[in-house]
């Protein structure tokens, strides 16, 4: 499918397509840290959909497409669960959220494996 847009018109999408990107990696990072995990599952998704769009009028463009730096999905490193897979707290019988997160490396404790916190507070990431 091509794109039947001036130069202008391209240029202008695609900074309106990488000024989404860049807000929305930001705002999965918060909902990350917050324990939103519905907030989160959505925006990856979203990141998903405007990917490919984004490499579309990069190439109209005549650019080399970039791959965006999105986050890494979280994982807690004692019980497996992610982001997209997140496990029940029995304390609250809700979906655990993060209480110990590194948002670059997407490692982490949930608030179910609250045990681990002391392995992670003295360093341990494994």
């Amino acid at each position: 499918m091509a794109l039947n847009l001036t130069d202008d018109e391209l240029f202008l999408i695609h900074m309106i397509l990488i000024e989404f990107e860049d807000r929305q990696v930001g705002r999965l990072g918060t909902a990350r840290v917050k324990g939103r995990v519905t907030e989160a599952q959505t925006i990856a998704r979203m990141l998903e959909e405007v990917g490919p769009i984004r490499r579309k009028v990069e190439q109209a463009r005549g650019l080399e497409p970039r791959e965006h730096a999105a986050l890494p999905e979280a994982v807690c490193i004692e019980c497996g669960c992610t982001d997209r897979r997140a496990c029940i707290d029995e304390s609250t019988l809700l979906t655990c959220r993060w209480i110990r997160l590194d948002v670059d490396t997407g490692r982490g404790v949930c608030s179910s494996c609250r045990q681990a916190v002391n392995r992670w507070d003295k360093g341990d990431r494994a």
